[in-house]
């Protein structure tokens, strides 16, 4: 009498009910399994989860990740400054500006954090920097210099908001 397994056809309802022990080794005769080459049962057997390859998953609240995110805008920014690049470093204050409305949603305070106050303190000053030195802005692209008005205005803005 041969199994109802073998015998059965190949419904989804009967998937689910089998008592198939899926640890079995099968030897797929060194044919490579494809979606489209055909038995759902091997092509699981031979795929490999390259997810669990020794690396641990790391969780993290909604609050550190935030955080997280916020120094690693905060990072583009000073390196941005270094290089006198005034378009990346408006993108990035878009970004961090965006990521306090997130950190003060999580937090459910309406004081922003001790970083970003930092982070708006040390651009003002560069800020003022580069409108008092007229020769480098005369030298500045135009993209570039179009982007540090609208960053004195933005860093303005926040200033009064904060």
């Amino acid at each position: 009498m041969a199994s109802r397994f073998w015998t059965q056809g190949d419904s989804d309802s009967e998937e689910e009910s089998s008592n198939y022990d899926d640890e079995e080794e099968f030897d797929n005769g060194g044919v490579e399994l494809t979606p489209q080459s055909g038995s759902r049962y091997l092509l699981a057997l031979a795929s490999d989860d390259d997810d669990s390859e020794g690396e641990k998953r790391v969780v993290r609240s909604a609050k550190d990740k935030r955080f997280e995110e916020m120094i690693a805008g905060v990072e583009q920014i000073k390196n941005a400054m270094k290089i006198n690049d005034w378009v990346s470093l408006q993108e990035s204050f878009d970004k961090i500006n965006k990521q306090l409305e997130k950190i003060r949603r999580v937090t459910e305070s309406e004081k922003p954090p001790t970083l970003y106050i930092k982070a708006l303190v040390v651009l003002e000053d560069f800020l003022n920097q580069s409108l008092a030195n007229k020769e480098a802005k005369k030298k500045m692209s135009s993209s570039n210099a179009k982007a540090l008005n609208s960053m004195k205005q933005k860093a303005e803005k926040e200033q009064q908001a904060v």
